[in-house]
């Protein structure tokens, strides 16, 4: 393992264990345990003459692909797959 990955490696179990959050991860029949860390991002958009601003917010979460490894290929998120928290 190279030092960018171990550092990135070791942020992220840093992060996951101050930050995290219990939840189970489900794509079809399919469920595992996994730890999520929640991460904020939000967008604001402004029309040219500054009478409009328009924000979107989103709730995305963080998971260590390793912690997918069980599901079928891909191991990125699919249509339909789901998180339920503890």
């Amino acid at each position: 393992m190279g030092l960018i990955s171990a550092a990135v490696e070791a942020s992220f179990a840093a992060n996951a264990a101050a930050f995290g959050e219990a939840a189970t991860y489900h794509r079809g029949e399919t469920s595992l345990e996994v730890t999520a860390i929640p991460v904020t991002a939000a967008w604001a958009a402004e029309d040219l003459d500054g009478g409009l601003t328009l924000t979107s917010e989103a709730q995305p979460f963080l998971i260590a692909v390793a912690e997918l490894a069980e599901l079928t290929s891909p191991i990125v998120p699919a249509r339909g797959d789901y998180l339920v928290f503890a």
